[in-house]
Protein backbone atom coordinates (compact mmCIF):
# COMPACT_ATOMS: atom_id res chain seq x y z
CA UNK A 1 0.00 0.00 0.00
CA UNK A 2 1.05 3.87 -0.39
CA UNK A 3 1.71 5.62 2.58
CA UNK A 4 0.94 9.32 2.55
CA UNK A 5 3.66 11.88 2.80
CA UNK A 6 4.03 12.62 6.69
CA UNK A 7 2.33 16.22 7.44
CA UNK A 8 4.69 19.25 7.03
CA UNK A 9 4.65 22.93 5.58
CA UNK A 10 7.27 21.55 2.84
CA UNK A 11 5.37 18.95 1.90
CA UNK A 12 2.05 20.77 1.74
CA UNK A 13 3.47 23.22 -0.35
CA UNK A 14 5.51 21.49 -2.66
CA UNK A 15 3.94 18.15 -3.56
CA UNK A 16 0.41 18.84 -2.83
CA UNK A 17 0.47 22.00 -5.81
CA UNK A 18 2.80 19.74 -7.45
CA UNK A 19 0.84 17.02 -8.05
CA UNK A 20 -2.44 18.12 -8.22
CA UNK A 21 -1.05 19.93 -11.23
CA UNK A 22 0.33 17.19 -12.90
CA UNK A 23 -2.52 14.56 -12.45
CA UNK A 24 -5.24 16.48 -13.63
CA UNK A 25 -5.85 15.36 -17.40
CA UNK A 26 -6.70 17.82 -19.54
CA UNK A 27 -10.17 17.74 -21.53
CA UNK A 28 -11.89 19.06 -24.87
CA UNK A 29 -9.76 21.60 -27.04
CA UNK A 30 -6.74 21.72 -24.38
CA UNK A 31 -6.54 18.17 -24.69
CA UNK A 32 -6.65 18.42 -28.95
CA UNK A 33 -3.81 21.15 -28.86
CA UNK A 34 -1.99 18.95 -26.45
CA UNK A 35 -2.33 16.14 -28.17
CA UNK A 36 -1.11 18.22 -31.36
CA UNK A 37 1.65 19.45 -29.49
CA UNK A 38 2.95 16.39 -28.79
CA UNK A 39 2.55 15.00 -32.19
CA UNK A 40 -0.18 12.55 -30.96
CA UNK A 41 -1.90 10.74 -33.60
CA UNK A 42 -5.67 11.33 -33.66
CA UNK A 43 -6.83 8.30 -36.28
CA UNK A 44 -9.40 6.22 -34.83
CA UNK A 45 -10.22 8.22 -31.95
CA UNK A 46 -13.51 9.99 -33.93
CA UNK A 47 -16.93 9.08 -33.53
CA UNK A 48 -18.13 7.71 -36.16
CA UNK A 49 -20.54 10.31 -37.77
CA UNK A 50 -19.64 13.35 -36.09
CA UNK A 51 -17.26 15.82 -35.38
CA UNK A 52 -16.23 14.22 -31.66
CA UNK A 53 -13.93 12.28 -30.05
CA UNK A 54 -13.23 9.98 -27.71
CA UNK A 55 -11.59 11.33 -25.14
CA UNK A 56 -10.73 8.63 -22.92
CA UNK A 57 -8.42 7.50 -26.29
CA UNK A 58 -6.79 10.79 -27.05
CA UNK A 59 -5.95 10.60 -23.33
CA UNK A 60 -4.35 7.50 -23.44
CA UNK A 61 -2.09 8.30 -26.21
CA UNK A 62 -1.61 11.98 -24.85
CA UNK A 63 -0.10 9.76 -21.71
CA UNK A 64 1.89 7.75 -23.64
CA UNK A 65 4.08 9.99 -25.48
CA UNK A 66 4.78 11.89 -22.29
CA UNK A 67 6.10 8.79 -20.56
CA UNK A 68 8.28 7.97 -23.26
CA UNK A 69 9.74 11.99 -23.71
CA UNK A 70 10.09 11.23 -20.21
CA UNK A 71 12.04 8.03 -21.13
CA UNK A 72 14.06 9.63 -23.27
CA UNK A 73 15.21 12.47 -21.24
CA UNK A 74 15.60 9.75 -18.33
CA UNK A 75 18.44 7.94 -20.74
CA UNK A 76 20.18 11.11 -21.51
CA UNK A 77 20.02 12.43 -17.96
CA UNK A 78 21.86 8.56 -16.67
CA UNK A 79 24.37 8.94 -19.75
CA UNK A 80 25.42 12.16 -18.81
CA UNK A 81 26.06 10.98 -14.95
CA UNK A 82 27.53 8.13 -16.29
CA UNK A 83 30.46 10.41 -18.43
CA UNK A 84 30.51 12.22 -15.24
CA UNK A 85 31.54 10.13 -13.26
CA UNK A 86 34.02 7.88 -15.19
CA UNK A 87 35.43 11.50 -15.76
CA UNK A 88 35.55 11.62 -11.79
CA UNK A 89 37.48 7.84 -11.64
CA UNK A 90 40.26 8.85 -14.16
CA UNK A 91 41.02 12.25 -12.40
CA UNK A 92 41.05 10.42 -9.16
CA UNK A 93 43.44 7.59 -10.70
CA UNK A 94 45.59 10.81 -12.13
CA UNK A 95 45.68 12.15 -8.46
CA UNK A 96 46.25 8.80 -6.96
CA UNK A 97 49.19 8.18 -9.40
CA UNK A 98 50.94 11.38 -9.24
CA UNK A 99 51.74 11.20 -5.71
Amino acid sequence: PCQALPYSPINTIFYGKYFKKMNKEKQGKELLEEAEKLGVARDGINLPGSFHFREGALQQRVRNAKNTRYAQMTWIIALISAIASAISAIAAWTAILKK
